[in-house]
């Protein structure tokens, strides 16, 4: 029964492995140009222990330039520390009930899983 399924011709999924903080920024950059919105699950803490948030600044102002809505749900202990952008919804969760060290974002037919235990590391499915 897969092999009716399997379908060789046609399109293969692409997966990317990117380290470090310039790698994420790579992704952040492509992710900044396309039209679709965002979904993300975000462990705010861990992210803020290995990168300094107003690194993020060229980020954010690319974010906020195109007519689309991000959504977020945050993990974090600090709520204020949660990003303000004009076009992001977000929810904010306290890391008792979900303990994430790390981030997943949707956007367009992409998916990206991040790590943010002791290193950044990113796998993106395209």
């Amino acid at each position: 029964m897969l092999t009716v399924l399997y379908n060789p011709q046609g399109p293969q999924p692409r997966v990317r492995y990117k380290e470090g903080v310039k790698g994420l920024r790579e992704l952040q950059r492509e992710y900044e140009v396309m039209g679709e919105d965002i979904l993300q699950l975000i462990g705010l803490d861990a992210f803020l222990a290995l990168h300094d948030p107003s690194a993020t600044e060229e980020h954010r102002s690319g974010l906020t330039e195109r007519a689309r809505k991000i959504r977020a749900i945050i993990f974090t202990e600090y709520p204020e520390k949660t990003p303000q952008l004009p076009n992001l919804e977000t929810r904010v969760l306290p890391l008792a009930l979900m303990d994430v060290h790390g981030e997943m974002t949707v956007c367009g037919n992409r998916v990206a899983f991040f790590s943010y235990e002791s290193d950044m590391i990113a796998l993106e499915i395209h």
